[in-house]
């Protein structure tokens, strides 16, 4: 808590975020779908995965993160 975030990168199903602070920055490794949903954000093209944008979070969430600006 209390750190900013400074980049979001991502190569293939994995994705680290760079957090200012310290050297430890959190990294993800996507599933069979390697989607991300954000909240009034239309997701990617490619994909067939929809979010049912009337439930948030959505059903198979298994992190959601806030931001203090949104």
């Amino acid at each position: 808590m209390g750190r900013v975030l400074e980049r979001a990168c991502r190569k293939g199903k994995q994705m680290w975020w760079e957090l200012g602070g310290c050297g430890k920055h959190p990294g993800l490794h996507f599933g069979m779908t390697g989607g991300i949903a954000v909240r009034g954000v239309t997701g990617s093209k490619y994909k067939r995965y929809g979010v049912d944008a009337t439930e948030w979070p959505p059903r198979f969430t298994r992190l959601e993160v806030g931001f203090e600006d949104g």
